[in-house]
């Protein structure tokens, strides 16, 4: 499991939020901020037939959120991907919609 130490340095596009970031919501609930500083968000954006499928597999795979991946290319052996839920994105090997997941990872919420 990863040791983050506090005074490692983050790339601002790495970064977590601070408190003075406007987290609150409309109804002024606020998230704790130990909560709000474990959070990673990643986003995976690019041209058709690049690997965001299998690269967002492999992810859930080394955090431990899925025991095996899924193939975009499917073999008789092979488990399809959690991200291609749509029929047409099994059949075709193709995204369609936006998948949204997360998953503990040590000490961190991605």
């Amino acid at each position: 499991s990863p040791s983050f130490a506090a005074s490692t340095t983050l790339s601002p596009l790495c970064s977590s939020a601070t408190a003075t970031d406007s987290s609150a919501s409309a109804s002024g609930f606020k998230a704790p901020q130990p909560e709000i500083d474990r959070r990673r968000n990643l986003a995976i954006i690019s041209h058709p037939d690049s690997g965001k499928t299998t690269m967002t597999e492999k992810l859930l795979l080394y955090g431990g959120a899925i025991q095996q991946a899924g193939a975009v290319r499917q073999k008789a052996e092979q488990r399809a991907t959690a991200s291609d839920f749509m029929e047409m994105e099994k059949e075709r090997g193709i995204s369609i919609s936006s998948t949204v997941m997360n998953f503990d990872y040590g000490d961190l919420r991605v």
